[in-house]
């Protein structure tokens, strides 16, 4: 799995993205936390996630799931157990032709 940091260019998950597909991989993940984000002030969650399924199509992928990632911090809280969403998975499936 490929985590998505704020540091990360686009480059570099293109080329994660490239090198899954060449050597075979059925499954690509990418985990976006949502604390450091890679979206600045005129940018959302959704079109960080548009360009993010934009960039990894080209490479032949398409997204099959995408899913909150929780931990559980406190663990009982009232009896019922909370979790606090802390960021983003996508699952990518590699598609029959790729680019």
């Amino acid at each position: 799995m490929f985590a998505l940091r704020a540091n990360v260019r686009d480059e570099e998950l293109v080329g994660r993205a490239r090198s899954a597909r060449n050597a075979g991989l059925v499954n690509f993940q990418v985990f976006a936390p949502h604390a450091g984000r890679r979206a600045t002030e005129d940018r959302d969650d959704e079109f960080d996630a548009a360009h993010l399924v934009d960039l990894v199509e080209a490479e032949g992928w398409m997204l099959e799931n995408a899913a909150h990632a929780a931990e559980y911090a406190n663990s009982y809280a009232y009896g019922v157990e909370t979790p606090t969403i802390v960021g983003t998975i996508y699952t990518f499936r590699a598609t029959s032709s790729g680019p």
